[in-house]
């Protein structure tokens, strides 16, 4: 009788421990929060969805009742597999084996079941295998070839070694010459008279300096250069790196301006620099060339002679340096050839590099404005030519010569008379030479008469004496007018005005012996206009200080 408490009582404490438990510590119930299910894919497992306390236990189930020890895990499912077909490799492009991707996990198999995972579907490319095909010059019979290399992969033609200068076939082609490049200077293509002279006083009789013949062609440009010099600039180990440096530009016919880099500054223009070891370097230019250079007798004024003889399609020339010339040229029936209006320009900035300045061949024993200090660069030119601060004198390039004048870009001028509502007719020709007059007449209606013209914007006053009908004028020179090199039409316009009369009040003085006075009240005054018409009035007061005449 007496254990039987005990026995209540250990019974109740199991109780109150297994409900301490269920009640989280015999604080509080579960407070329970969801985690969401994720679903799995082809390259992660996923989860069903749970329950879990702050105290860290899961269940199955919001009522707290299926108590589980971690979520339910969902396997991984199938790729998602598409196929890529095979991509050939190329020279310049990577080519691509025969695989299986899979749109999910981007993983890639050589299967179509996705068993046989692979990573090396990439097939690098090949590289160009190049071989070299020298150049063939142009004659006056028949077109050239530039020196180009072909792939023996692909068959895709080169101008260099690099593969950086793709070309066509139609590309390698170098028009045929209108001069043979043999070193001849032929008077009759090549204007002495227009060459440019750098040098001494005996230049012409074989001294120091630089002759440069030059003009243009039907497909491009030509160069005739000799060069008399005392040292063969060389290296050490004898390679030449002396050089003639020239450059060429175009005009802008907007502006009647050009741009140039100068000495040292980059811009509009192409650089061309023929070197003594007969290559030829600058802005990417190809072009037909003929070079060699002699040892003069004994006795001679300078131990060597070079020359040089070059031929630059217009094409090359549009295409150097990134095109900088490119606006100045256009292509009809498919050959390329100097806009209208535009013209070429050339100039020479410099010439040798020399090792030491004693070195340094000057045209006279008393000038030494040709030699620089600057990077030992032997600069050669006359006086006024151009140095390193200022712009350099650009000769214009013609296909007679080297020209200090721009030639004019039309023979003729078309005259555009502009439209007036008062006038009825014009009477003047419709084209003018470039260097001619402006002449002819204009009619105004009733009522109008015609004071002046504007021509080009420059207004002329006509003395037509307010006459109504025809009023002739000139001869008006294009000189005085300002007509431009690049111009190709003069437009004329009428100044009219109506033939009205008003009203007129002037203050009128008169001036004699050194003293002005005002006219005395009542004197009559007559005018007379350039047309002959009296207008008469009298001088009246007006607030007694002014005196007035009314009309």
């Amino acid at each position: 009788m007496k254990r039987k408490p005990i026995n209540i009582l250990f019974v109740c404490m199991v109780a109150a421990t297994v409900l301490g438990v269920a009640s989280c510590g015999n604080k509080h119930n579960h407070e329970l929060r969801l985690v969401e299910g994720k679903d799995s894919s082809c390259y992660e497992t996923g989860f069903d969805s749970y329950y879990v306390c702050d105290c860290g236990i899961m269940y199955a189930d919001e009522a707290g009742k299926q108590q589980i020890e971690e979520p339910a895990i969902k396997p991984l499912k199938a790729h998602t597999l598409t196929e890529v077909a095979e991509q050939e490799v190329t020279c310049t492009e990577n080519g691509t084996l025969h695989h299986w991707n899979c749109t999910v996990c981007n993983k890639k198999f050589s299967d179509e079941e996705g068993r046989n995972e692979t990573t090396d579907v990439v097939v690098y490319a090949l590289g160009h295998d190049v071989t070299y095909y020298p150049g063939e010059m142009p004659t006056t019979e028949s077109d050239g070839i530039k020196e180009h290399y072909e792939c023996n992969k692909c068959g895709q033609i080169f101008l260099d070694r690099a593969c950086s200068k793709p070309t066509s076939e139609e590309g390698l082609s170098i028009p045929k010459a209108e001069e043979g490049l043999d070193g001849t200077l032929t008077e009759s293509f090549y204007s002495p008279k227009t060459a440019l002279y750098l040098g001494g006083d005996d230049l012409k009789d074989g001294g120091v300096g630089l002759i440069v013949n030059a003009r243009t062609g039907e497909n491009g440009v030509y160069l005739h250069m000799q060069l008399n010099h005392s040292y063969r600039h060389t290296t050490q180990d004898g390679t030449p790196i002396s050089c003639i440096r020239l450059f060429l530009a175009a005009n802008n016919n907007e502006t009647n301006s050009y741009t140039g880099r100068g000495v040292g500054e980059t811009g509009r223009d192409v650089e061309i620099d023929f070197c003594l070891n007969e290559t030829m370097g600058g802005d990417s230019l190809s072009l037909a060339k003929y070079q060699r250079t002699v040892e003069n007798p004994a006795g001679s004024k300078t131990p060597y002679t070079s020359v040089w003889e070059a031929f630059i399609p217009y094409e090359e020339v549009a295409s150097a340096n990134n095109g900088a010339l490119a606006e100045a040229f256009e292509r009809n029936n498919g050959v390329c050839s100097v806009k209208k209006g535009y013209n070429m320009f050339f100039t020479v900035v410099g010439s040798m590099f020399v090792d030491t300045q004693g070195q340094a061949e000057i045209f006279t024993s008393t000038d030494t404005s040709g030699c620089d200090q600057k990077d030992n660069w032997y600069f050669w030119y006359v006086k006024g030519y151009g140095d390193w601060s200022r712009d350099q004198k650009m000769l214009v390039l013609s296909e007679k010569g080297l020209v200090p004048e721009i030639p004019n870009a039309y023979d003729s001028l078309t005259i555009h008379t502009k439209s007036n509502e008062h006038v009825t007719s014009w009477k003047v020709p419709e084209t003018l030479d470039y260097d001619g007059a402006v002449s002819g007449s204009v009619t105004a209606e009733k009522g109008y008469v015609v004071r002046g013209l504007k021509i080009n914007g420059k207004i002329y006053t006509l003395n037509s004496d307010l006459v109504e009908g025809e009023i002739k004028f000139g001869p008006i020179s294009t000189a005085d007018i300002g007509i431009r090199w690049f111009d190709s039409a003069i437009e004329v316009e009428a100044l009219v005005i109506e033939l009205a009369f008003q009203d007129v009040e002037m203050n009128l003085n008169v001036r004699k012996d050194g003293a002005t006075t005002v006219l005395a009240q009542g004197t009559s005054v007559v005018l007379t206009d350039i047309g002959g018409n009296q207008y008469v009035g009298t001088v009246s007061d007006d607030n007694g200080r002014w005196y007035s005449v009314t009309f």
